[in-house]
């Protein structure tokens, strides 16, 4: 339980339809068979970091839940298929693995662009680097690399899935533990 008081690390997230979370899940399972060293993001927990807070304080959450709430009649639902896998920084230093998103995503980093601009406003930091529609599947370990082979792998992994279709953005608060981080949903 959180104390409502307290910092909480704050983002807020996309996730994926029912329908893209079965597609994702038979991914991982089937890339985890490939590949060794790597710590998977449980599936139920995959989704794509519109804008990553750090810890905010009840009073800053209340500031980006008034933000959400006034700017959400004007957003859109949007849709964009999930398509082909990727490396940050790059393949031959990976450091962490993703699934990217195809045709559509613009729509989606429209609406990052837009809310950084109404959460500077309302007097919360910019974000540290501009939003890129990646979803997060997987990290390496300190001082681990993939094998070449592993990211040629990777590299020509087919992926796509249907368009998935966005209808609602979630305000997550994330408790870093030992087993990784827990994710609740706090609007």
């Amino acid at each position: 339980v959180m104390n409502s008081d307290a910092p909480i690390r704050t983002f807020l997230a996309v996730y994926p339809d029912p329908a893209t979370q079965i597609r994702l899940t038979e991914l991982t399972a089937r890339l985890r068979t490939r590949l060794g060293s790597v710590r998977w993001s449980p599936d139920h927990q995959l989704h794509f970091t519109l804008r990553f807070f750090g810890d905010l304080g009840a009073a800053d959450r209340a500031k980006v839940e008034a933000v959400l709430a006034a700017a959400a009649p004007a957003i859109e639902p949007v849709a964009f298929p999930l398509s082909g896998l990727g490396a940050f920084p790059d393949w031959t230093r990976a450091r962490v693995l993703w699934a990217g998103a195809g045709a559509g995503r613009e729509a989606l980093e429209a609406i990052a662009a837009r809310l950084d601009v109404l959460f500077e406003t309302a007097g919360l930091s910019r974000a540290d680097r501009p939003f890129r529609a990646h979803l997060t599947l997987a990290r390496l370990k300190d001082g681990e690399r993939l094998s070449p082979a592993a990211a040629a792998t990777l590299q020509n992994e087919v992926f796509t899935t249907p368009p998935l279709n966005v209808g609602e953005l979630r305000l997550m608060g994330s408790a870093l533990g030992r087993g990784g981080a827990t994710h609740t949903t706090l609007g």
